[in-house]
């Protein structure tokens, strides 16, 4: 049933056929003009054909028209339902008690008694019938459609400044021995690695001494990142090698040539507290 429902300002009719009070569908003689785009209510018996009020009588049904019927009917609106002659009055311009109450219902779930809009009273699933995705665009003449973000929507250069502060950019450098270390940059969630040094790998693979501090390590749903080592020997590329950093801030290398100039850099994500302590 419709909250909000218009009225129809047309003459009144008859019922077709004797209804009982449980019926849901209300016959009508005619219905040229009634209003179908919403529910409407009908106000059955409150007058006789001669013009004469029965109060005794009258019923208050909420229905949708459809052809020559009322159909869905919600009975009793305001009194129990009740049975109802062939040829009782029907009419539909009278105002009702239940249609202002219903009105204020359905307008109460997005106003507040003042008439303001409550907050976030509307779901996004409801928009265009939660039939399309993306995001609300307003347009400049206030309009809102449904689209994809653009980029000429997006200030990239604000994107940094507006949610980082100072305290969320820390760094330090942290031996791996042998003469190699790595430089860590934590900006907010993402962490930057320099590895540079020349130093020893034994060929093969094996683990790192050094334990990577807990503030940097990878977020735990990645399992492992890596960092790909490039090796320079008098100018020429000498071989390769791949530290491997764990949640738990093990490291593991596999290396395939020993002494050299090593460099390499990565990045990954990591959701631990920005001040972690081992």
């Amino acid at each position: 049933m419709d909250k909000l429902r218009k009225t129809s300002n047309i003459p009144p009719t008859t019922l077709s056929a004797s209804i009982s009070d449980t019926d849901t569908t209300i016959p009508l003689s005619s219905t040229v003009g009634a209003e179908t785009s919403t529910c409407i209510d009908i106000v059955i018996d409150r007058i006789d054909a001669a013009g004469e009020k029965t109060p005794d009588k009258m019923e208050v049904v909420t229905v949708l028209i459809s052809g020559n019927n009322g159909t869905n009917a919600v009975r009793g609106r305001t009194a129990p339902a009740m049975p109802h002659e062939q040829g009782a009055v029907v009419e539909y311009n009278i105002s009702t008690s239940v249609l202002h109450n219903d009105l204020i219902d359905g307008m109460s779930s997005i106003l507040t008694l003042e008439g303001k809009p409550k907050e976030k009273s509307i779901p996004l699933d409801s928009i265009n019938g939660g039939t399309k995705s993306g995001v609300l665009v307003v347009g400049e003449d206030g309009k809102t459609t449904v689209d994809k973000v653009k980029s000429e929507n997006i200030d990239f250069t604000s994107l940094i400044s507006r949610t980082l502060k100072p305290s969320d950019i820390i760094s330090e450098t942290l031996s791996l021995g042998n003469g190699l270390s790595v430089t860590l940059c934590r900006i907010g969630s993402l962490v930057f690695a320099s590895v540079e040094g020349t130093g020893s790998l034994n060929i093969g693979s094996g683990s790192i001494g050094a334990k990577l501090p807990a503030k940097y390590r990878p977020d735990s749903r990645l399992k492992t990142t890596n960092i790909v080592l490039t090796a320079l020997n008098s100018g020429k590329l000498n071989g390769h090698a791949v530290l491997r950093l764990y949640p738990s801030g093990n490291i593991t290398y596999a290396a395939s040539s020993s002494f050299n100039e090593w460099y390499g850099s990565g990045v990954w994500y990591t959701t631990q507290p920005i001040d972690a302590t081992d």
